[in-house]
């Protein structure tokens, strides 16, 4: 980040707990070189107290067509907000520092515990959706030409995102999603969410159904944090020229590809994170949100996330062992203070 970026100096309300949580405690995933803390977490919500030195008039990465909107949100974001930020790590804290061009408002309408599932499912869902339709999200509808997509770990924040997100940018029946999940709270969401489509992974016959689900519109984009299992057998279910995009390894870092699938379909494989990227690409992704999804938030168009449940900070260990065991239907919250 450059050193004349301004930085918000955050009171810790809630915070979001990700994956990725889980695999730098268990010492699998270090923070960023320039992270500003050690610790975990990251996403809040909490009050902006402070910042590091006044902000400039418009937040960076504003283009012309978004200038004034980057200029309202600069007035919003002034001390005493309820924001909500995401961050490189230490939100697992009574306070957190994060970039001021990763910081945004609280939306009106969603209540403060669910505020902190935000930042990162969202952030991750719009890098996800730029990786599979890199030309197509300048406008209001995915091109004609894509009209199914699939969607595994549909139950998690990031999956219900995608699906939240995919329902409105996708184009008009027939288009469809379809989900994949492992439990029936899970698959309900999904549907909630507007799956179109939603299938039982451990059913005895989930790769029938899958086939099924899939044969007259072969997806065209895949969304898919669960690594090997998924890849070693959805590969010759997609579309012609379609986009997967790998943004975890949930079941195993090694597959078996059958290449010739790949070639035959033209398909395209995308592996994606988010933490990793540079500051000046997240704030980006939260320009993004302020200008394309917060104000559906406070339309009413989209719903408010999903909370699956809320610990307070102490009871961090379980909060962890609830995602573990992939028990979660939504977002888990730590309540800070």
């Amino acid at each position: 980040a450059s050193p004349r970026e301004p930085y918000a100096l955050i009171r810790v309300a809630h915070a979001g707990v990700n994956r990725a949580d889980l695999l730098q405690r268990a010492g699998h995933y270090s923070p960023p070189p320039d992270a500003l803390s050690p610790l975990l977490g990251l996403e809040v919500h909490g009050t902006l107290l402070a910042l590091s030195h006044p902000p400039p008039s418009s937040l960076p990465n504003a283009d012309d067509e978004g200038d004034a909107s980057a200029t309202a949100l600069a007035e919003q974001l002034r001390p005493g907000a309820d924001v909500v930020a995401l961050l490189d790590s230490g939100g697992y804290a009574q306070y957190a520092v994060a970039p001021l061009a990763c910081v945004l408002p609280r939306p009106a309408h969603i209540h403060p515990r669910a505020a902190a599932a935000l930042p990162e499912a969202h952030a991750a869902a719009q890098m996800l959706l730029q990786h599979a339709f890199p030309t197509a999200l300048a406008s209001t509808r995915i091109k004609p030409t894509v009209r199914c997509a699939l969607v595994f770990a549909a139950g998690s924040s990031v999956g219900l995102t995608l699906i939240q997100q995919l329902s409105s940018l996708l184009s008009p029946p027939p288009a469809r999603i379809v989900a994949v999940a492992g439990a029936a709270r899970k698959l309900a969401a999904a549907r909630r969410f507007g799956a179109h489509v939603a299938l039982d992974r451990h059913a005895p016959d989930y790769a029938a159904q899958l086939r099924a689900a899939l044969r007259d519109m072969p997806a065209d984009a895949v969304f898919d944090c669960v690594g090997r299992a998924a890849l070693e057998s959805g590969c010759e279910l997609v579309a012609n020229d379609a986009r997967w995009v790998l943004y975890g390894a949930l079941s195993g870092r090694r597959a078996q590809l059958d290449l010739a699938q790949l070639l035959a379909r033209r398909l395209t494989i995308s592996a994606v994170t988010l933490r990793s990227r540079s500051a000046e690409y997240k704030a980006a992704l939260m320009r993004t949100l302020w200008r394309s999804v917060w104000p559906r938030f406070e339309d009413g168009a989209l719903p408010p996330p999903l909370v699956d449940a809320v610990y307070e900070l102490e009871d961090v260990a379980a909060a962890h062992d609830r995602l573990r065991l992939n028990s979660n239907t939504g977002k888990v919250i730590l309540r800070v203070q």
